[in-house]
């Protein structure tokens, strides 16, 4: 409890600069009966300044490229979008 393993194989690392790259991972769980006694909820942003904004925004990385803004999470447009979704999943 308190504890778990996750198992990569054959993890292309080209795109991560060659490097094992950092990962973060949430489990979660509903919990029946505590969806009624929730009154608010606060979304603190991450340290982003477009964490909030639901529309995608990138920025310009140099020589014609961009760069996600505020999208780090593959579940949804932008993260604000896929915190949301979880939350109401929940």
């Amino acid at each position: 409890r308190g504890l778990a393993y996750v198992v990569f194989e054959r993890l292309a690392l080209a795109e991560f600069g060659n490097r094992v790259p950092q990962f973060a991972f949430e489990v979660i769980r509903p919990v029946s009966g505590l969806a009624g006694m929730i009154r608010a909820v606060c979304l603190i942003p991450g340290s982003t300044e477009f964490g909030l904004d639901p529309a995608r925004v990138t920025e310009d990385s140099g020589f014609g490229t961009t760069r996600p803004a505020n999208r780090f999470q593959l579940q949804a447009g932008t993260d604000v979008v896929a915190s949301l979704d979880a939350l109401q999943a929940l």
